[in-house]
């Protein structure tokens, strides 16, 4: 840190004296319209001397980091100001200082008073004198030379015009209208009955406008309350866009571009429109043909415009290659095997569709009844009343790799979002051979309701 007295210190009575200087950083910044902590200590016979005051001051520099301060009525950390004895020898002044405003200080340096602080010295050195009689008057002086002549003084009104007229010079003579209008609250152009701060008026296309004429630099208007601040700002510098900036957000809420005409709400657009967040759309939208749609329409694209459709139905479908053992010598009959299960299914009323192929590895003797059902929550379903198909294959009709299956159909509902299961079990005696899904098995739900 580093101090540099700049100013001056003079004589001040009764008890203080002026004290100036610009206070400066440790690489010797100045500090501008900054508060600091100023301790001042005075020393008696030398710089190092018995210091007999000390005071410090709470001070805040200007624009130039100018500060003052009136030594003797800062607060003192001791004996009085008063009580310095300014006849008994010569003194010495030091400044701390604590560039935060703070009061752990760095000492500034030290140097000595010379004349200024004496004037206090008929303040207290002794007491006075009985005055003495009045002197003879001296004998007139030389009457001084004549002055020069004054200035002349201020020309009267150029015109005598009317209440709120405006003075423009024609060229030739300065004269008074009423275009610019001023009734010393509202200004109006081109109107004698302004209402608002300014109001312009015209009777053929008015505009108002704010140019710039520096390349790429904005040009704009800000409006302003109490509480917010919004500007219509052209933004050249950026993409040459129009904007509508919250500055008390710090946020561009709307724009316009200026090579394409695209509009953001709250986003630089690419396309016709853009907008950044949710929409709210209390009338209606017309597609390409400028059609209104029918209710429960769809807006759907045709790659190149838009139209209003009937909505696809609402459907949820799983599908997998499956080789699960559905009947074995080991697995027992009435045994529940989940095939396919879908998951986060809305509530509602679903039409369910499944298509389940199976296949066997070995000829067996035995007939075999094999059952699906359709379960939601994953239910356990009671077979045969909850099958939605069975099929029979009598002992006859087995042979090696004989394909078989079933595909059926049921109607479910849903109270809350769920789960839509597709569930098979088989009925019989095998003792040879087993009997595993083959193929791709498939489940689907429409939404019905």
């Amino acid at each position: 840190m580093l101090l540099i007295i700049a100013g001056k210190i003079s004589a001040q009575v009764p008890q203080a004296f002026n004290y100036q200087a610009v206070a400066r950083d440790a690489s010797g910044n100045i500090l501008k319209s900054q508060t600091i902590g100023i301790k001042l200590l005075i020393h008696q016979g030398s710089s190092s001397g018995t210091i007999v005051y000390s005071e410090t001051h709470a001070s805040t520099t200007n624009q130039f980091g100018l500060f003052t301060l009136s030594i003797g009525q800062g607060t003192p950390l001791g004996a009085a100001f008063s009580t310095i004895s300014w006849s008994t020898g010569n003194y010495w002044i030091q400044v701390q200082m604590n560039t935060n405003g703070g009061t752990t200080y760095t000492d500034m340096g030290t140097s000595q008073l010379l004349s200024v602080p004496y004037a206090m010295y008929a303040a207290n050195s002794g007491t006075a004198g009985v005055t003495g009689p009045t002197g003879p008057t001296g004998l007139p002086g030389t009457p001084g030379a004549t002055g020069p002549i004054g200035p002349t003084g201020a020309t009267g009104p150029l015109v005598i015009g009317t209440t709120g007229q405006t003075l423009r010079n024609d060229g030739s003579n300065w004269v008074a209208n009423s275009f610019l209008y001023n009734d010393g609250t509202h200004v109006g152009i081109g109107t004698t009955s302004p209402n608002t701060s300014l109001h312009v008026s015209g009777n053929s296309p008015t505009y108002i406008e704010v140019e710039n004429t520096t390349a790429l630099s904005q040009a704009g208007i800000i409006f302003r309350n109490p509480s917010r601040q919004w500007d219509i700002i052209n933004f050249i510098s950026n993409s040459d866009r129009l904007g509508f900036y919250d500055a008390t957000a710090g946020k561009e809420r709307l724009c316009i571009n200026g090579p394409n005409g695209y509009v953001g709400i709250g986003i630089i657009p690419t396309h016709t429109l853009d907008v950044a967040g949710d929409a709210h759309i209390s009338g209606a939208i017309y597609d390409g043909s400028v059609s209104a749609g029918a209710a429960g329409n769809v807006l759907t694209s045709t790659g190149t415009s838009t139209q209003w459709a009937s909505p696809l139905p609402i459907s949820y479908s799983i599908k997998k290659a499956l080789d699960t053992i559905i009947v074995s010598t080991t697995l027992t009959q009435g045994t529940i095997t989940q095939l396919l299960q879908l998951t986060g299914v809305p509530a509602g009323t679903y039409a369910v569709n499944f298509s389940s192929p199976l296949s066997n590895d070995a000829v067996s003797s035995d007939g075999l009844n094999i059952a699906w059902a359709i379960t939601t929550n994953n239910s356990t379903p009671m077979f045969p009343d909850d099958g939605a198909a069975s099929s029979f294959i009598p002992a006859t009709g087995w042979a090696v790799q004989y394909p078989f299956g079933e595909s059926g159909y049921s109607e479910v509902t849903l109270s809350s979002t769920g789960t839509i299961e597709l569930k098979v079990t088989y009925y019989g005696t095998v003792t040879t051979g087993i009997v595993y899904t083959a193929g791709t098995t498939y489940l689907r739900a429409v939404k019905v309701n």
